[in-house]
């Protein structure tokens, strides 16, 4: 809950062991410098209620091998994001974003250990999500029925365990459940239900 704006570039350079960065309420916080890329050690990012309006750091996450959790929630400055891609990170193993209104493209293809995608709300936009090759082993109930989701993507996902059928208003136009280890990979043709 501070008014900072913003870190001196190498704000994070002498903090190699740091584990959790929680930068929660920071309401003018619009950036994160580029030194966040030296905390190899993170498990956990929670990021809410922040005005970050670009997150050009998924590369730096994806090179963070120890990052367990990651939490967006609120993050009024994501006006600039369409696409976000968080593919095969190793370690992975919890995912929130939360009013994010303008990203339309959801990937975290590979993430193998991530068990929990707790609920992706105020995602109006969101047209396309891949949770293919995850650990996921629970699909909540928002996730099929965003307003606008005409592609969702389950393709490997042997450890699914549940999806939420009776809370079901819509189908996304291509929706592809395989529960198989050898997912046969993305599906392109349109308005398609597979289930395998």
């Amino acid at each position: 809950y501070s008014n900072v704006e913003t870190f001196d570039s190498d704000f994070f350079h002498n903090m190699p062991s740091l584990q959790e960065l929680l930068l929660v309420g920071c309401f003018n916080l619009v950036e994160l410098p580029p030194s966040i890329a030296t905390l190899s050690s993170l498990t956990t990012i929670k990021l809410p209620r922040t005005r970050i309006k670009s997150f050009h750091y998924w590369e730096i996450f994806n090179k963070m091998k120890k990052l367990r959790s990651l939490e967006l929630i609120n993050n009024g400055g994501f006006e600039t994001e369409k696409e976000l891609k968080l593919e095969g990170h190793p370690t992975l193993r919890s995912f929130l974003l939360v009013s994010a209104p303008y990203i339309r493209r959801l990937s975290l293809n590979g993430c193998r250990n991530l068990e929990s995608v707790d609920t992706l709300k105020k995602l109006n936009t969101l047209e396309e999500l891949d949770l293919s090759a995850t650990g996921i082993n629970e699909l909540p109930a928002d996730i099929p029925n965003l307003p606008w989701l005409g592609r969702l993507l389950l393709i490997g996902v042997p450890a699914l365990r549940r999806f939420p059928w009776h809370d079901l208003k819509r189908l996304p136009d291509m929706f592809c459940l395989d529960q198989s280890l050898e997912g046969e990979g993305v599906h392109s043709s349109p308005q398609v239900a597979q289930m395998v």
